[in-house]
């Protein structure tokens, strides 16, 4: 039976600190003042939006109250739901918050909001044979591939559990127009054989992909914050 994979694509608005205790209901203790320490706005409502709104879809499907649900990290950062076979992971930029779930195996997400003139500093950080496949490409197509690129092999690499540890060049991933989604060179620490890694359809100048090794289908939804949390 082929895994399915859960995501979620948030818009949000400067609306939600009108609701703002309704969220903070989801969030412990800690992560109430790790939100408290953000300076920035955005960064704040991001981080609220994206716990409050992990917690809450995690307490539906595995049927805890979200006071209960226990959350673990790796020594990398990466959080995991203690003692349940659900696997999860959050991304956030600009006006979007992406969160996924998947049974049974590791899943990674990134989101990033594409910016008209790309830092051509990030490029070295790829693989040399993407770096070598961006230089063929014509310019203007070269934004829309590079951050294809770029959140491909972030959703691999989170889905691994290994974040920004992981060097980016270490392993290379399919991202031109024509080719199917695929990890096409494994490094020592990227898991072998097949891997499902998905561009998400968000609206406005964002990029996503999310990723999982083996085999799964992908319910994708965008949603306003009302209609995620169901509420208001």
């Amino acid at each position: 039976m082929i895994n399915q994979a859960y995501c979620w694509a948030i818009e949000l608005n400067s609306s939600v600190f009108e609701s703002e205790s309704y969220f903070e209901s989801f969030l412990t203790r800690e992560e109430k003042a790790i939100k408290n320490d953000f300076r920035l706005f955005r960064d704040k409502r991001n981080f609220l939006l994206a716990r409050a709104g992990i917690r809450f879809k995690l307490s539906q499907f595995t049927g805890l109250p979200f006071k209960d649900l226990e959350i673990v990290f790796n020594k990398f950062g990466k959080p995991k739901l203690k003692n349940e076979a659900i696997e999860f992971n959050i991304s956030h930029a600009g006006d979007i918050v992406l969160i996924s779930i998947l049974k049974g195996s590791p899943i990674g997400v990134d989101v990033e909001l594409n910016e008209e003139r790309i830092d051509e500093s990030l490029v070295q950080f790829l693989h040399k044979d993407e770096i070598i496949d961006l230089e063929m490409v014509s310019s203007a197509e070269f934004s829309a591939l590079f951050y294809r690129c770029w959140t491909r092999k972030e959703a691999v690499s989170k889905a691994l559990g290994f974040g920004l540890s992981l060097p980016l060049d270490s392993f290379r991933i399919s991202f031109l127009k024509d080719e199917a989604s695929q990890v096409l060179h494994f490094g020592e620490n990227i898991n072998s054989g097949e891997w499902s890694i998905f561009n998400l359809p968000l609206l406005g100048n964002y990029t996503g992909a999310m990723a999982t090794p083996g085999k799964c289908e992908l319910n994708f939804k965008c949603q306003s914050i009302d209609e995620f949390f169901e509420m208001i």
